[in-house]
């Protein structure tokens, strides 16, 4: 294999909502290594995202929806479209409201590393956090739940709402215009004015 397949390139990590700045190496379409940006300031990755040329490619990772074939616990499943998967879900998502009510139903969203990209492509288009607020609430139910990473949860979440009010991803253009910013408890990397 020749050196010159090896494409080198700089973007966002995806296997948590933190947006790592990394840098990635491909040859001919595989991820071989992910790690951070270096110089970046949000340089930075943990282990789940270092590792995650193995998630990727891993030969037992889920392409399409199944559907079990065989009783509970035999692991038999049957590949269906997507078109059929979301029109399961659909219906028995009516039977449990019919029968139950819509409160019945639920949401659990993410893995034990807070999968974004999943949430990205299962939620409806212009929904700004969670599908709930879109799919689950208007459905008449609401819980919703779910996993989160924990660098994400504490900074962008927590932190920013207990101590201003809102979240990180809603605070970006007030931090981008502010006189004055006090910080407590660590060294911010230089500011870069454009």
């Amino acid at each position: 294999m020749t050196e010159d397949r090896i494409q080198i390139h700089h973007g966002l990590c995806g296997i948590c909502p933190a947006g790592c700045f990394i840098t990635a190496t491909i040859r001919e379409g595989r991820l071989l290594k992910v790690e951070p940006h270096n110089g970046h300031p949000l340089g930075m990755i943990c282990h789940i995202g270092r590792h995650s040329p193995q998630i990727v490619h891993d030969p037992d990772r889920l392409l399409y929806p199944l559907r079990r074939s065989g009783p509970k616990g035999t692991y038999q499943f049957e590949r269906i479209s997507w078109d059929d998967a979301f029109n399961t879900i659909v219906s028995r998502f009516q039977e449990i409201k019919n029968s139950s009510g819509p409160e019945a139903v639920a949401f659990y969203t993410g893995r034990g590393s807070f999968d974004m990209a999943l949430c990205d492509v299962f939620q409806p288009a212009d929904v700004a956090v969670s599908s709930a607020s879109s799919v689950l609430f208007p459905f008449g139910s609401p819980n919703t739940l779910g996993v989160g990473a924990l660098c994400y949860v504490s900074f962008a979440m927590i932190a920013p709402h207990v101590t201003m009010g809102e979240m990180l991803v809603t605070m970006e253009a007030d931090i981008e215009q502010a006189e004055l910013i006090v910080i407590w408890g660590a060294i911010p990397p230089p500011i870069h004015r454009r």
